[in-house]
């Protein structure tokens, strides 16, 4: 069997080591599996995969703005299975011995389009446009708060160390998902339904029984919550890197 034609166990081995994925992505990444194994006998490369599903999801969403319950119903069902697609790409990468940095930034690049879009699409049809306007503009300032201290130009190595003892070791509260199997998150299995792009996510139960309108306000208000949550961490862990920069600067002066 050549390098390109893997069993399923094959693949089931290498892409699904245990620990690796929870919750629904379990199920997500068994499933990637087959469409995987297709793509493999094909000549697209992971980053073609990769685009594969992100027009598969700007589809979705032009389906959505048609109207009408069918609609949306088919274009929320068809943007949910890009995902395993997006699964899809990132086992035929491992697979192939080709994980990219470049990658992972497409991969993000693309879902800050795609989603901010669905949203977009589901309020159009909804009837709360502009609510889906702010929705958008607080979901993607919440992917862009994370403090970087290259753009205020905080490159010295005082402070580089200082930010590494307190930003750098926050990061993980910023989200309520479990990355591992391992990992005790209270709130991990409640947002996983939350998620945008998540297939059976709390948008496609709205949609499917009628109540998308409600359901893209109690969204509203949870990213609301989150933007809060957001800037408290961040404020209280740069209060933290000031302490021991001042700390350091006693220090020295003593």
């Amino acid at each position: 069997m050549n390098k390109k034609s893997p069993s399923i166990q094959e693949l089931k081995d290498l892409c699904l080591k245990k620990g690796v994925y929870v919750g629904l992505d379990t199920i997500i990444s068994r499933m990637a599996i087959y469409p995987t194994k297709l793509f493999l006998y094909t000549p697209l490369k992971p980053m073609q995969v990769m685009f594969v599903w992100f027009i598969v999801q700007l589809v979705a969403c032009y389906v959505i703005t048609q109207g009408g319950y069918v609609f949306v119903m088919l274009g929320i069902i068809l943007f949910h299975a890009a995902i395993i697609l997006d699964h899809a790409d990132g086992q035929m990468a491992r697979y192939l011995g080709g994980e990219s940095i470049l990658a992972l930034y497409v991969d993000q690049l693309y879902h800050n389009i795609t989603n901010p879009l669905f949203i977009l699409s589901l309020a159009y049809v909804a009837g709360i446009f502009w609510i889906g306007v702010i929705m958008v503009a607080i979901y993607l300032f919440n992917r862009v708060i994370i403090f970087n201290p290259h753009i205020y130009n905080l490159t010295n190595e005082r402070m580089e160390n200082a930010i590494h003892q307190t930003i750098d070791q926050d990061q993980k509260k910023l989200s309520y998902s479990r990355r591992k199997a391992h990992e005790k998150n209270s709130f991990g299995k409640i947002y996983e339904w939350f998620r945008i792009e998540h297939p059976l996510s709390i948008i496609f139960w709205g949609a499917l029984v009628g109540l998308l309108q409600w359901t893209l306000y109690l969204y509203l208000a949870l990213f609301s919550v989150d933007l809060i949550r957001r800037l408290y961490l961040q404020l209280s862990s740069l209060r933290r890197a000031d302490k021991i920069l001042n700390k350091k600067d006693l220090e020295e002066q003593a």
